[in-house]
């Protein structure tokens, strides 16, 4: 296994065991057709369901690379926050099942996933996010 699908497959392990368990199982299985969402809006409606959203990539700071942060508005940065309160609302933090199918220069991406709202800590960075999709799939993905 090289380095790279080791830090990928202990970031999704780690995000997959910072979850609720209800809620790191659902995310695995298909619930049927998703729901598109922007991001910038209120997305509490949409907690525990399977969500489409399309937002521009803030990569996460080296030497991370088993998320990515969706945010409403281009050249965001990741906010590596400790605690959730301080995460911004428009922002989601994504742990793919395909992070190989983005690009590295993509600058958009649309996602698919189970949306999870609260409090999320990253157990490989110990960073904090309060909006989470876990194993979402990546559907297009847009180079700058």
């Amino acid at each position: 296994m090289e380095r790279r699908e080791f830090v990928y497959a202990a970031g999704l392990a780690a995000a997959a065991a910072t979850l609720p368990m209800g809620h790191a199982l659902a995310a695995c299985a298909d619930a049927g057709e998703a729901v598109t969402v922007s991001l910038g809006h209120d997305l509490t409606p949409y907690a525990g369901r399977m969500v489409t959203i399309r937002g521009y990539v803030a990569r996460p700071k080296a030497p991370f690379h088993h998320y990515v942060v969706l945010s409403a508005r281009p050249h965001a940065a990741d906010p590596a926050c400790t605690t959730p309160g301080a995460w911004d609302p428009a922002l989601v933090k994504v742990y793919p099942a395909d992070l190989e199918r983005i690009d590295p220069d993509a600058t958009e991406i649309e996602v698919t996933g189970r949306l999870t709202l609260g409090g999320c800590h990253d157990a490989v960075t110990g960073e904090a996010a309060a909006q989470v999709i876990a194993f979402g799939q990546v559907r297009s993905a847009t180079a700058g």
